[in-house]
């Protein structure tokens, strides 16, 4: 298993005005609140080494409990090591699934731990195969305030999930948790995406062309790339005007050169300056 001590994402957008880094950050050890209910697999090592994979590896190392009753799990975190200047927001994403239907059903909830306070989010169902659940926080939910790095840095992640009502041999699974810090350095303005939406990509995980939909309120001038984890730019799939309405564009999972891309994490950057400069980022996860 390809495990990590960070890593580091940091797209630079010339176009126009925006910038923005972004930097992920997985688990490297256990955090203050365990759970005591999980089971691991494979059974050596520990609870956070199941979960800080770069890609998802889902069947090879997990978590998982057939207990209805939730705990909280998180995890501590590197400090962070580039990024600088305003936190626009963090996104925590757990990688979770069930194998109960109808009557019984797995839950999950996203956990983080800032100011010595948990928080988490309302129990939600979770579905019968893998799949990426995420939770975005704006502002620091414990002081109501920006984020700051002291806080990024003294940050704990994780996740609680569960089977209910109880039935035994029956699990709820957990394969991969990391928080996603989005943050624009000292002088430059971040704008959120408006005016456009950029929907889930599909499939993904991808093991063959991604489907990339997206719909303007209004014209725009577009660019759509995407880069792998480096930051590096891999393939420029739109660079021009587009009118209102839906599009759908395919990515061939090629680079600029009509090269096959290897496997691995990368990420859909579209962005849109009409009426100032803005964007937005998906990940996708390719396989074989």
């Amino acid at each position: 298993m390809f495990k990590r001590m960070f890593l580091m994402v940091a797209v630079l957008f010339f176009t126009h005005t925006a910038f923005a880094a972004t930097e992920i950050l997985s688990p490297n050890a256990a955090g203050d609140e365990t759970n005591e209910y999980y089971s691991q697999y494979p059974t050596g090592g520990a609870h956070w080494d199941k979960v800080d994979e770069v890609s998802p590896d889902d069947a090879a190392t997990y978590l998982y409990t057939d207990i209805s009753s939730f705990g909280a799990e998180v995890y501590n975190l590197p400090a962070h090591s580039v990024g600088s200047g305003t936190i626009n927001y963090i996104k925590v994403y757990v990688r979770c699934k069930s194998d109960v239907l109808n009557y019984y059903k797995g839950y999950y909830r996203i956990y983080i731990k800032t100011n010595g306070t948990l928080v988490y989010t309302p129990d939600a169902v979770l579905a019968t195969t893998y799949t990426t659940y995420s939770k975005q926080w704006s502002t620091n939910p414990v002081t109501g305030l920006a984020w700051t790095w002291a806080e990024i840095d003294a940050l704990q992640i994780g996740e609680s999930f569960a089977v209910s009502p109880y039935w035994a041999g029956h699990y709820a699974y957990c394969t991969q948790v990391y928080v996603e810090v989005d943050c624009s350095p000292a002088g430059i303005e971040y704008i959120p995406s408006a005016g456009y939406t950029i929907f889930p990509l599909f499939p993904n995980p991808a093991s063959k062309d991604v489907k990339i939909d997206y719909t303007f309120a209004s014209g725009a001038y577009v660019s759509i790339a995407v880069f792998d984890i480096a930051g590096k730019r891999v393939k420029t799939l739109v660079d021009g005007d587009r009118p209102f309405g839906s599009h759908s564009i395919y990515w061939d999972r090629k680079d600029n050169q009509g090269k096959k891309v290897m496997s691995g994490v990368y990420f859909i950057k579209l962005q849109s300056a009409t009426g100032g400069a803005s964007y937005s980022t998906k990940k996708v996860v390719l396989i074989r």
